[in-house]
């Protein structure tokens, strides 16, 4: 099931967001190299990671449909922490890079968290308002803890490369 799923997932639709998202980075440099004062690599990292979160999430260019009932209030919270499904562990993997790479490229961990947070709450609407995705609380909690892994990694990371 998680093959399928997740082929499902890799399409022309994806990479040709995943082009746009990076062209929208590359767009933008300047203001992220600022953001991202410590070190370019890790800037494009970060903005590599941000640029796939926002590829297979927020589908510009889309043949897609989805969605009619508002999901805030939906009866689908019931198994956003279930997470023995495809669906909720391909959202945390997506997110655990952005985390670490945020905060590799020196973010404080608890904005990095509330940052991934926002985004995926702004994604989840924009999924429901624009139909262009399935907007799903457990979406929104996979995300979240997919961030808060992805940072803890990094200072786990960075610890480590302080003692060597």
């Amino acid at each position: 099931m998680f093959t399928r799923y997740f082929s499902d997932l890799l399409t022309t639709d994806t990479l040709i967001n995943f082009t746009f998202w990076c062209l929208v980075a590359w767009l933008l440099r300047k203001p992220l190299l600022a953001s991202f004062g410590s070190s370019r690599m890790r800037a494009i990292f970060a903005a590599l990671s941000l640029a796939a979160v926002l590829a297979f999430t927020v589908r510009v260019f889309s043949t897609y449909t989805f969605t009619s009932s508002y999901w805030l209030f939906s009866s689908m919270w019931a198994g956003a922490f279930r997470v023995a499904n495809a669906n909720w562990l391909l959202n945390f993997a997506l997110f655990v890079p952005a985390g670490f790479a945020l905060r590799f490229a020196g973010r404080l961990a608890l904005r990095t968290v509330g940052f991934l947070s926002l985004l995926s709450l702004g994604i989840e609407c924009l999924q429901f308002w624009a139909r262009s995705g399935v907007a799903d609380p457990a979406d929104l909690v996979a995300n979240s803890c997919g961030a808060f892994a992805g940072v803890v990694l990094a200072m786990l990371a960075l610890r480590i490369g302080k003692k060597n």
